[in-house]
């Protein structure tokens, strides 16, 4: 078994992040949450502002995926007919 240098250990920077506890999980989905309400907010006031993007969190694959044409083209269609400006 190889010795291992602890001085140098503590000199390496680290690389990445080690997971998240379940606190440290809802207190990103409490952020992402407010980000979202903010959002709408300017929405309903009429900004054009882009939508947030959720917090990153290590080790956990984004769960959304982008809109297929036909969907896009489907709510096109309904904001179009309700007199919707986005």
């Amino acid at each position: 078994m190889d010795e291992v240098d602890f001085d140098n250990v503590v000199a390496e920077p680290r690389r990445g992040h080690g997971p998240w506890s379940n606190a440290d999980m809802l207190l990103a989905s409490v952020y992402d949450a407010i980000q979202r309400l903010i959002y709408v907010q300017y929405q309903r006031a009429g900004a054009k502002v882009p939508a947030p993007e959720p917090l990153p969190r290590p080790g956990v694959k984004s769960n959304v995926s982008p809109i297929n044409p036909a969907a896009a083209a489907y709510l096109a269609g309904l904001r179009e007919r309700r007199g919707a400006s986005v």
